[in-house]
């Protein structure tokens, strides 16, 4: 068990998740790459720290909104939190956010 645990150990840089955790961040940054600013991104149950962890380029221009179903209070510029249900999202018009993620 001790094995899957280190696998799965994102703070473990040499772990298969966070491994995993930064092929996924490059392809989305590539992406973004492509999207005029300014963008709005909408992060489902993503984390502020999820954001800060990663490499920092290719994010100017972004305004990051975490959707999560509490509220969740956020310490820098760049991002915005709203609280609601990922299953049910009718505050939120169609094609308010550029990239959904």
């Amino acid at each position: 068990m001790r094995f899957l645990h280190r696998l799965a150990d994102n703070r473990d840089p040499r772990s298969l998740a966070a491994w995993l955790r930064r092929r996924r961040q490059a392809l989305l940054r590539r992406l973004l790459v492509t999207v005029p600013r300014p963008a709005r991104l909408l992060d489902v149950g993503g984390t502020q720290g999820y954001w800060e962890v990663s490499e920092p380029g290719g994010l100017d221009g972004v305004t990051i909104v975490l959707l999560n179903r509490e509220p969740t209070a956020m310490t820098r510029p760049g991002f915005e939190a709203l609280a609601g249900d990922a299953r049910f999202m009718p505050e939120l018009a169609d094609q308010s956010f550029d990239v959904v993620f």
